[in-house]
């Protein structure tokens, strides 16, 4: 029996709409974001905002695209097995940055994106609110569930 992940199914759907011409036109996200969590709620309760991380967008072809995610955390909070495990964007002043490859594509509403994160479980969906405003859901079921919304500039 042949199983597939829900990443797969996801990246098929998606790539499915691409290739049959059902996605919609692709807003221009290339560039560099800069993104404060609006809020998020895991398995310990409703956690704060204000947490801060990066994304960009490197490359996109029509309603594909590539790029990253990165955040920082102090060195102190990093296991070794974390340190070896991630990857590492830059150190400096105790601070680990950590920068992640995604990969997505716009599809089903016009301005609506969905992307996924290098070696991450989770789920992102977007939406382009305006050329200079994204905001997208991270969505990770499973042993450690957490939802959380974060809004974009463009820098």
């Amino acid at each position: 029996m042949i199983t597939f992940s829900k990443t797969t199914a996801v990246a098929a759907a998606l790539l499915a709409q691409v290739a049959t011409g059902h996605a919609y036109a692709a807003e221009d996200i290339v560039g560099d974001w800069a993104c404060v969590e609006q809020g998020s709620a895991d398995s310990e309760g409703l956690l704060g905002a204000g947490y801060q991380l990066g994304f960009g967008v490197s490359e996109q072809q029509g309603p594909v695209f590539k790029g990253y995610v990165e955040w920082d955390e102090p060195r102190s909070e990093v296991s070794d097995s974390q340190m070896a495990s991630r990857q590492i964007f830059k150190e400096s002043d105790g601070i680990v940055t950590f920068r992640v490859p995604i990969f997505g594509a716009f599809a089903l509403e016009p301005g609506q994106f969905f992307f996924v994160e290098e070696g991450d479980p989770g789920h992102h969906i977007g939406k382009v609110l305006d050329q200079s405003t994204i905001e997208f859901v991270y969505l990770e079921s499973g042993a450690n569930p957490l939802v959380a919304v974060r809004r974009c500039s463009r820098r």
